[in-house]
């Protein structure tokens, strides 16, 4: 019995040897599958969104879609062998085990099979024991030539990982070359709830450093395009209306407001790309409608005080008191200048006149 026991116990650890090296086998191939059908799968998703842009409800898919496939994968093919090979689980029996040698080997598949399940059924058998143990000697030394590490070959994972490393190669080629049809794509993935202006084949660019002018005027709009082609027509859009800019060069086109009334807002536009809004502020003009002279004599010239009327220059005796009220329109305030003195008037928010006092001495 001892000697059976020795034997069979050695048939037993070639079998978990076999079982380890079967399941490391499995790890080693959910490694390379896994590789191969991330980066397929990620060059995949990434060449859809540089071609088509998408919106952010189909990033947002792609995204998800992409991780839990990734995690799946990750599970099936390299965490539950790996639970199997650190016996976390159920994994391959002798007859199983046996049954895969025996596809390598079919000389001793039987013998293989039938040797398990004899020493099984050894001590329930109304046969003679030393039989038995004799017959399950016998098969094991048949079987002792055969080396089980034969039948898994770590080696042929090699072609696999040949298939595997093509679209990683791929993507690493891109990466290197053209890192922005990676990167790009990549980023509007993950951050699909942003949004995302797709690129353009040109931009509009207003040149114009300011953009007022006073009511009554005219305002030329100056507008530039750069990128990788020049648009033969650009409109200037306001309020629904297309009016076709002059075009003075390449990328450079002009267009004259006319007698400009109030605040205009507008927009560049040719073929279907549309600017930004741009906003024309009109101020009104300012005007002193008309001025008046109050003149207040002193005492001693018995004369009576006037008005005048936009008056201009005065002589006045000395000692008169003058008061000029000017009445404006668009007028925040006034410069008043009298000799070397000059003075800064502001007019009310309520009241369009400003007025200034000054004694003749």
């Amino acid at each position: 019995m001892i000697l059976e026991k020795n034997r069979f116990q050695e048939l037993i650890n070639r079998l978990e040897l076999f079982i380890r090296k079967y399941y490391t086998d499995k790890v080693l191939k959910g490694i390379i599958y896994l590789v191969f059908s991330t980066s397929l799968l990620y060059g995949g998703f990434v060449l859809m969104e540089d071609v088509f842009y998408f919106e952010s409800v189909y990033r947002k898919i792609i995204l998800f879609s992409f991780l839990g496939v990734f995690v799946l994968l990750f599970c099936v093919w390299i965490v539950l062998p790996l639970i199997k090979l650190f016996k976390f689980s159920k994994r391959l029996s002798y007859d199983e085990a046996a049954v895969v040698i025996g596809e390598y080997f079919p000389d001793i598949s039987d013998s293989l099979i039938n040797t398990i399940n004899l020493n099984k059924h050894i001590h329930e058998s109304e046969t003679s024991v030393d039989l038995l143990i004799a017959s399950i000697n016998q098969r094991i030394e048949n079987i002792k030539p055969f080396d089980f590490r034969r039948v898994i070959d770590f080696r042929k994972n090699i072609s696999y990982l040949r298939w595997a490393i093509i679209p990683l190669l791929i993507v690493i080629i891109v990466m290197l070359f053209a890192p922005e049809k990676i990167i790009l794509p990549t980023k509007r993935i993950v951050h699909f709830k942003q949004h995302f202006e797709k690129p353009q084949p040109f931009h509009f660019k207003i040149e114009n450093s300011s953009l007022s002018c006073l009511q009554n005027s005219d305002f030329e709009v100056i507008c530039t395009t750069y990128g990788d082609v020049y648009p033969e027509k650009v409109y200037i859009v306001s309020e629904g209306q297309k009016m076709l800019m002059k075009q003075n060069s390449a990328g450079v086109f002009t267009y004259v407001l006319r007698s400009l009334q109030k605040d205009m807002k507008f927009n560049f536009e040719s073929a279907e790309l549309r600017s930004k809004e741009y906003l024309l502020e009109v101020f009104p003009v300012p005007v002193i409608i008309e001025f008046e002279t109050e003149l207040d004599f002193p005492a001693y010239t018995k004369k009576r005080d006037e008005i005048l009327k936009n008056s201009g220059d005065l002589f006045v005796p000395e000692g008169t008191a003058v008061r000029w009220n000017f009445f404006t329109r668009d007028v925040k305030g006034v410069k008043f200048s009298i000799g070397t003195h000059d003075t800064s008037l502001f007019c009310n928010d309520n009241f369009n006149k400003v007025s200034y006092k000054y004694r003749a001495l």
